[in-house]
């Protein structure tokens, strides 16, 4: 008996369309309406539920629900004990692949640190928040990190360089596929733009943006380590539906 791969579940089904198939309220900024009014003062008459789509998660900044990828929304918004009871449910209304039983099941190599003694890139890496950028969103962090200068005042790091230098030191050619990639960045709190400060290089510069680059922001730092948890817990929880399955199988073996 196979079972619903849970990790292309959380990171392949966009998890707007499951707050639809969930028939949950959209405001009219692309927010959430929270699934538990009950929890806000206003009842969340404005919609507080961000959605996250770099790493497919929804957080309600109203009553601090979630972060929550779409197995833990069905599991919440159901009130449902099971995570394969909330990966049946998904797989039943979208085109989910299935583990076909006996699979290895293989761990994340190690912890992401805390402390500082990862590379930058590696903190991405390690977290699996790379693997869930674009391809575009890659090529301009190595040349942030090579051309950035740290501000002797603020000490911090920060890059000046315009749309068309940036272009040809990444790659990235289309002007849209570089604002997506900024976009990208920014949403995973790797990248601060501080257009019209000139805190960073010397001398006149003209159609240029400030880059502020914080690869160990606190708030990266979070999502990283929350993102490592989920695929962990992808793991132990594929783990449990194979165990399930087994034992629909040796049922059903004593029946006959």
């Amino acid at each position: 008996m196979s079972v619903p791969d849970l990790r292309f579940i959380n990171r392949k089904i966009a998890i707007r369309e499951i707050a639809r198939a969930l028939e949950l309220t959209f405001g009219a900024d692309g927010n959430i309406h929270c699934w538990r009014p009950e929890l806000h003062q206003n009842r969340d008459r404005t919609a507080s539920v961000g959605i996250r789509k770099v790493n497919n998660t929804v957080k309600c900044f109203g009553c601090g629900l979630g972060p929550f990828g779409p197995v833990d929304l069905v599991m919440s918004v159901l009130g449902l004990a099971n995570p394969g009871e909330a990966a049946r449910w998904i797989a039943e209304r979208f085109q989910v692949p299935q583990h076909a039983a006996g699979r290895h099941l293989v761990n994340p190599p190690r912890r992401i640190c805390q402390y500082g003694s990862e590379t930058e890139i590696g903190v991405l890496v390690r977290s699996g928040l790379w693997a869930q950028l674009s391809r575009a969103a890659h090529s301009p962090v190595p040349v942030f990190l090579e051309l950035a200068e740290t501000n002797p005042e603020t000490k911090s790091r920060g890059v000046q360089i315009s749309y068309r230098a940036l272009a040809r030191y990444s790659g990235v050619v289309s002007p849209n596929a570089v604002a997506a990639a900024l976009r990208e960045l920014q949403e995973i709190h790797w990248l601060t733009i501080a257009s019209g400060l000139r805190e960073f290089g010397p001398g006149p510069v003209r159609d240029t943006s400030n880059y502020l680059i914080t690869p160990r922001s606190d708030e990266l730092l979070e999502l990283a380590h929350a993102n490592y948890a989920r695929f962990r817990d992808d793991i132990e929880n594929e783990r449990k539906l194979r165990a399930e399955a087994r034992a629909q199988r040796s049922k059903a073996g004593r029946r006959t």
